[in-house]
């Protein structure tokens, strides 16, 4: 069966990309799975009724997610993989390393918890031109996958047929991290999107061939509420700002909750949840929302009451920064 033409993404449409790759008869596989068979039974050009093919390959070929059984004793199968850590927001990031994915390169870029990454390599580019199977790609190290692990990141994506060593499979799975692997990234620009990659529900299946698609993200509306300004993909434009920052806030927003967050050096981890802060910040959400959006100073708020604030005054002070910062960004931007 002859390959099927390739459609390569666009890097400036606002329509779902598709990064999965097309399966084809003879495709490259990894050297221990079964080649990729498609054979035409029967078909309607030949005089037949009907057209009607069959399909033998392996479970991991092409764009495919892992199942904990893959590399987990007692795991559990693909099926089991919560469709949450496959659809929603995701970063591309462009991995400069050309033989892993490792720890020192993920930290630049401000990882944050929770997240869907997907990492573009040279695999994008070099491995997926031919039958022959490329044996030197890029994968992910040992320290990175225990970086990610400890980050409870959703699920990683990486673009050729396998993410790493069984080490690197056994700390993501066991920690939870969902494995896409086969994605072709090659016009995809880095940054941030919607992401959905759908498998094929195989009850207990070690592997399942999926489909992956990406739409460049839009830019998120304006906060209305607590929970939304303290969400992952609004956090992390306060990484960069935060570098050289430690130390703990506890936001106590009246009448909605508190949020935990500790910062080090750049890097947030948030709890919804009341724990001892070295600077605890009270208010009600409206004002909350609004400082954090720029709209009211929180200097002037505290002065008139509208905002108590306990603890490490100088902390305080670095949070009203980086509001400000923050701002000044964006207006410069526009």
């Amino acid at each position: 069966m002859a390959q099927a033409t390739q459609i390569l993404p666009s890097a400036t449409t606002t329509e779902w990309i598709d990064v999965s790759v097309p399966i084809y008869d003879g495709m490259v596989h990894f050297p221990d799975n079964p080649p990729i068979e498609i054979d035409t039974l029967k078909h309607v050009d030949r005089g037949d009724l009907y057209t009607l093919s069959a399909f033998k390959m392996g479970a991991h070929t092409g764009t495919h997610i892992d199942g904990p059984i893959h590399f987990l004793r007692g795991g559990s199968g693909t099926d089991s993989v919560p469709l949450k850590n496959l659809i929603g927001p995701a970063r591309v990031i462009k991995i400069e390393d050309s033989r892993a994915v490792t720890e020192a390169e993920l930290r630049n870029h401000n990882l944050g918890h929770s997240e869907r990454l997907l990492f573009k390599t040279l695999n994008s580019q070099r491995c997926w031109n031919g039958p022959e199977f490329v044996s030197d790609f890029v994968s992910i190290a040992e320290d990175a996958a225990k970086y990610l692990a400890e980050l409870k990141t959703l699920a990683i994506g990486i673009d050729y047929l396998s993410a790493g060593s069984p080490e690197v499979h056994r700390t993501l799975l066991g920690a939870g991290v969902a494995i896409i692997e086969g994605l072709n990234l090659s016009d995809i620009n880095p940054g941030e999107y919607e992401f959905i990659c759908l498998p094929l529900r195989i009850p207990g299946g070690d592997g399942a061939l999926a489909r992956a698609l990406l739409r460049p993200a839009a830019s998120p509306p304006m906060p209305h509420t607590a929970q939304e300004v303290f969400s992952v993909h609004r956090t992390q434009k306060y990484e960069p700002l935060m570098r050289g920052v430690h130390g703990t806030y506890l936001f106590d927003i009246d009448k909605v909750g508190c949020w935990f967050v500790a910062v080090d050096d750049g890097a947030i981890r948030i709890e919804e949840t009341e724990h001892d802060a070295d600077c605890t910040i009270s208010c009600n959400e409206q004002d909350f929302v609004d400082i954090v959006e720029g709209r009211l100073d929180l200097i002037t708020a505290r002065k008139q009451g509208r905002v108590k604030i306990h603890g490490d005054i100088a902390l305080a002070r670095k949070f009203h920064g980086l509001v400000s910062a923050r701002i000044e960004g964006i207006r410069d931007a526009a």
